[in-house]
């Protein structure tokens, strides 16, 4: 036999609510916002990965170097797989610190803040993985590849 299931409703505000969506409707008083388990609002979180790291890329760095007057090599020189917010902050820095200088002194102190911090290719773990041997070039000559 068929039966007819009636559902009840009802507005709140002006949304409509069924029977089956009354109990976290009450729950959730209006005007308030919704909050996960820890009791922080739902729509206030991110949805960004928080500890997502951003790498300093050739357009940034290009970026840069129109607007200070850097030359490209040696931001990409001291920036190579460096985070993007340290590479503006010290580009900053610099330019803060000395806005009366010319481009080459500009290029100096960021040199030699990398230099002085191991920062791009100046950090001894860029080279380590690099080995040059001439047995490697003998092999290449034997495959015809040299």
């Amino acid at each position: 036999m068929y039966h007819k299931r009636v559902v009840n409703e009802y507005y709140i505000g002006i949304i409509c609510v069924s029977d089956k969506e009354k109990a976290p409707q009450e729950r959730q008083l209006l005007g308030t916002r919704p909050t996960d388990s820890k009791g922080e609002a739902v729509d206030s979180k991110s949805l960004a990965h928080p500890t997502r790291t951003v790498f300093a890329d050739k357009q940034l760095l290009e970026e840069i170097a129109e607007l200070t007057g850097i030359e490209y090599r040696v931001l990409s020189k001291v920036f190579v797989g460096e985070e993007k917010n340290l590479a503006i902050d010290v580009v900053k820095t610099t330019v803060a610190e000395n806005p009366e200088g010319t481009l080459e002194e500009w290029q100096r102190h960021v040199l030699g803040w990398a230099k002085e911090n191991g920062s791009g290719e100046y950090c001894t773990a860029y080279w380590e993985g690099y080995e040059l041997t001439y047995e490697y070039n003998d092999y290449l000559r034997s495959i015809g590849r040299l």
